[in-house]
């Protein structure tokens, strides 16, 4: 299991306020006295309490303490990914964007996700169909429901980098839009984000 955004374990932090209003809360004596009618002529505010006290467990500090892990972990978004096998009709999405086109990939990060878009169309079940979508600020489809590798290849070889960012959202509609009712639709997206 990993965490989607494990910078949300500093809401962790919170518990240290909690602890602390948990120890500076006043506690006093509970004495059993008769009556009061005879202190009313010496209304004033009295404290005789320290503020530091030790620390006791209670049944609020326990459930508050547990909604702060509850939250940060939450916030973190543990996710267990697991290997999946491809569906009958596959949607590749390969970001196209500024930030494919640096040079630490072979021999950049667009031509990297083109080889592994390449190498998982190897996986798709007998019988299987591949679409292209491309995310780049306007994305586009350059592969409908094609079940020749060949034709994968050479549409992917076509794609460039755009300067701007990717519109994720617009290429998640294009692919979605791609759907056949004769075969279960999948989605892989490949990018260096």
């Amino acid at each position: 299991m990993t965490l989607a955004n494990p910078a949300g374990l500093a809401l962790l932090g919170l518990a240290i306020p909690i602890v602390l209003l948990h120890i500076l809360r006043p506690r006093r004596q509970s004495v059993t006295v008769n009556s009061t009618f005879l202190w009313r002529a010496l209304e004033r505010p009295v404290s005789s309490a320290s503020p530091w006290q030790k620390l006791r467990w209670s049944a609020l500090l326990i459930a508050q303490l547990l909604a702060v892990i509850l939250l940060a972990l939450a916030v973190a978004r543990p996710v267990r990914l697991e290997a999946a096998e491809l569906s009958e009709h596959t949607v590749f999405i390969i970001d196209a964007s500024g930030s494919m086109s640096a040079l630490d990939g072979n021999p950049d990060r667009l031509h990297s996700a083109i080889d592994r878009a390449i190498a998982l169309r190897d996986e798709l079940p007998t019988g299987g169909i591949a679409s292209i979508v491309i995310a780049s600020d306007h994305p586009r489809v350059v592969l409908t429901t094609s079940d020749d590798e060949e034709e994968f290849a050479s549409a992917l070889r076509t794609v460039e980098t755009t300067a701007g960012h990717p519109d994720f959202a617009g290429a998640f509609s294009l692919a979605e839009s791609l759907d056949t009712s004769s075969a279960q639709i999948g989605f892989v997206l490949i990018s260096d984000g």
